[in-house]
């Protein structure tokens, strides 16, 4: 019947939704459900975990096999400090580079000098020293300056040179006196002049001075300066060439060097303490007349030098326009007189045995004593105490006044 059919038909369209829905397609539904919850619930679980691992400290990073096998284990924190591992500070290490020598110095001033020159033998050169025929050239290089009465109240200087300086030449050269002989060969010094007195000729033979003698020998060093010849005259204008010296010396044979044994007369002494008088200003008088011949020094704090005068001014030089300047001044008391039989006054003087002074030396000055025993050798200088003088290093100027010469001090 067909009404029946389509009933029976419905029936089953019916059946056939309710059997979908149970059947495979429900299956897999409930599944992904079932899924969802476990998920959610492990989530919730490690959450959990995760939430009571910060509150406990622990370390939330998952493991490794590495980590596992080699992570230390916990242990106590230390109760003391740990101990310093840093190397120890160590001094720095010790210079080994040898420091340089000391340098050598002149047997004559103590000042350093680049090479070692105490076996050569220095120059003493003869200066004329009156008014007329100042400055001298070449006067500042000197090492040491010694001043003598000549004739009547004229005074000569002599140089004593270790080394030139850079002088080509010095002048103007003068005669000789066989005291200024004695100092020179008392220092061995090898001797330059230009003529001399009849007793100086006496004194070269018997003592065998090495000596340049620019009038009675050949005359090869020296010549007559175009600047002083028309500055002071002929006779003032004799100079010696120091460039020639040295050939000179070995074309005539002269001995250059001291003999083995020979020493300085001279010792140094920086360290003690300077006392005595007040000498900022010195004054020596070559005699008690108003005529008499004065030279002065001036002390400069500043350089620790006197400052020679003569003639009313400074001491000059014509090579370097500069003034001469020396450490030590010593002025000795000695026999120098008038010769009787000289019609041109010559002098002569007894230089050996003993007599007295002053030395004057960083703006002070004290009483000293000269003994000499022979006219060889140099004096020996001490204090009234017996004790030696020690000069400060520097250059000296010697001054042989007569026994009634004076020394002027000032403040």
């Amino acid at each position: 019947m067909p009404t029946a059919n389509r009933e029976r038909n419905a029936g089953s369209g019916r059946s056939a939704t309710g059997a979908s829905r149970g059947g495979p397609g429900g299956k897999q539904t409930v599944w992904i459900v079932i899924c969802a919850v476990v998920a959610v619930a492990i989530a919730a679980t490690a959450l959990v975990m995760t939430l009571g691992s910060l509150k406990r400290g622990e370390d939330t990073t998952p493991p490794t096999e590495e980590t596992e096998d080699t992570a230390p284990p916990a242990t106590e924190p230390p109760t003391e400090p740990p101990e310093d591992t840093a190397p120890p500070e160590t001094e720095p290490p010790e210079d080994t580079t040898p420091p340089e020598p000391p340098k050598p110095r002149s047997p004559l001033t103590n000042l350093e000098v680049e090479e070692d020159i105490s076996a050569r033998r220095p120059w003493a050169v003869m200066f004329d020293n009156i008014k007329g025929a100042a400055p001298q050239t070449g006067i500042t290089a000197a090492d040491m300056i010694f001043e003598i009465l000549a004739e009547g109240n004229i005074t000569r200087l002599m140089g004593i040179y270790e080394d030139f300086d850079g002088m080509e030449i010095l002048g103007g050269v003068r005669s000789s006196r066989e005291y200024f002989a004695e100092m020179a060969l008392s220092l061995d010094a090898i001797y330059i002049h230009a003529g001399g007195s009849p007793g100086a000729y006496s004194f070269f033979q018997k003592y065998k001075v090495d000596r340049i003698d620019g009038v009675n020998g050949s005359g090869e060093t020296f010549h007559r300066d175009a600047y002083r010849k028309s500055t002071f005259g002929t006779v003032h204008a004799l100079v010696v060439e120091t460039t020639e010296l040295a050939g000179y010396a070995e074309k005539y044979k002269l001995r250059t060097e001291h003999k083995e044994g020979y020493t300085a007369p001279f010792t140094f002494d920086d360290e003690t303490e300077r006392t005595g008088e007040r000498a900022v200003t010195v004054t020596a008088h070559f005699g008690s007349s108003k005529s008499a011949k004065t030279t002065g020094f001036t002390y400069d704090p500043e350089s620790g030098q006197y400052l020679v005068s003569q003639f009313g001014g400074y001491m000059g030089d014509t090579a370097v326009k500069d003034t001469v300047k020396v450490r030590n001044v010593i002025a000795l008391n000695a026999k120098i007189y008038i010769l009787n039989d000289d019609d041109k006054g010559r002098r002569e003087a007894e230089l050996t045995g003993t007599g007295t002074g002053k030395y004057m030396v960083d703006g002070v000055a004290r009483d000293i004593q000269w003994s000499r025993d022979s006219r060889t050798g140099f004096f020996t200088l001490t204090y009234p105490d017996g004790s030696p003088v020690a000069l400060g290093t520097g250059k000296t100027y010697f001054m042989l006044l007569p026994m009634n010469g004076t020394v002027e001090l000032g403040a």
